[in-house]
Formats: C-alpha cells, sequence, structure tokens
C-alpha cells in the first residue's frame, strides 16, 4: 500500500529480502526445554510433535500468543530479545 502511495512521482521495485515459510521436513528427538522465536517456530514444531509438557519459552508476546492458541500453557516469555533474556528466561522455566 505504501508503494502505490509513490508510483507517480517514482519507479517502485519490489524486493524481497526476507521470506519465512514453514518447513515440515525435519525431525526432532524429544527436548526438556523448547524456546520459539517467532510464531511460524511454534506453527512448524507444533506441527510435527504434541506438547507433552516440555518446558517452554518464548522471545516476545506475539510469539507468547501464538503457543497459547496453539494450547501451549505455561510459557514464559524472554523480558528482552536478547540471548542474555532468553537464557535468563530458560533458567526461570526450568525453575
Amino acid at each position: 500500500s505504501v508503494q502505490s502511495l509513490f508510483e507517480e512521482q517514482c519507479t517502485v521495485l519490489d524486493l524481497v529480502v526476507y521470506e519465512n515459510t514453514l518447513r515440515t521436513d525435519f525431525e526432532l528427538p524429544r527436548f526438556d526445554v523448547l524456546t520459539f522465536s517467532s510464531p511460524l517456530n511454534a506453527q512448524a514444531y507444533f506441527a510435527k510433535k504434541t506438547w507433552q509438557g516440555e518446558h517452554v519459552v518464548a522471545i516476545g508476546n506475539t510469539t507468547a500468543q501464538a503457543l497459547a492458541d496453539l494450547g501451549i500453557m505455561g510459557v514464559v516469555v524472554a523480558k528482552a530479545p536478547s540471548e542474555e533474556a532468553l537464557a535468563a528466561a530458560v533458567l526461570l522455566a526450568i525453575g
């Protein structure tokens, strides 16, 4: 929609630099702690696996909401989108 505002003033080109698609061609062992950095990560994982009470950590509220929508309870949300905050959230999750 933003591009259409500029079409009369300049040439507008689409440049895709990032594409996030769902993959299902993977196998995973069982884990004790699951960490998710995006809603798509959560959707991809739980399309193949069922939640069996593992500790679950999300980076951000959007990812936490996606997990809740998938029926995953007790998600610990990292306080910031950083490695340090993720590590702290994992430690909090495992108690």
